[in-house]
């Protein structure tokens, strides 16, 4: 038995939306919960495909998204650790414009205006 959670009409087969209301079957919340994980899980797997050549650049590239979606998943630690990857392929590519704005999500360059 599926319950709606907006009005509480039970039926017996699954549903997306309820055939009574038509809100959603799962809160809003937890669908937001599943994108945001799936989002870090994508990221990740770039990152480990990226690490595996020489491709500076587009590592860099994939160690900042990952990090700006860890910042934005609220996992902070975790994104400063990532952008700090960024950071080291970007200078070992001398990619100057790379590093500035992986510091900028990182906010090394907030401290350095103070």
């Amino acid at each position: 038995m599926i319950t709606c959670p907006a009005c509480g009409h039970e039926a017996e087969t699954p549903f997306k939306f309820c055939p009574e209301c038509g809100a959603p079957a799962e809160s809003p919340a937890r669908a937001h919960e599943q994108r945001k994980v799936v989002t870090v899980l994508f990221c990740d797997i770039t990152v480990a495909l990226g690490a595996q050549t020489e491709m500076l650049t587009s590592t860099a590239d994939a160690f900042t998204d990952l990090g700006e979606v860890l910042r934005l998943a609220g996992k902070d630690d975790e994104a400063k650790a990532a952008l700090d990857e960024a950071i080291a392929r970007y200078e070992r590519k001398g990619n100057v414009v790379g590093v500035r704005r992986a510091r900028a999500l990182a906010g090394y360059e907030a401290l350095a205006g103070r």
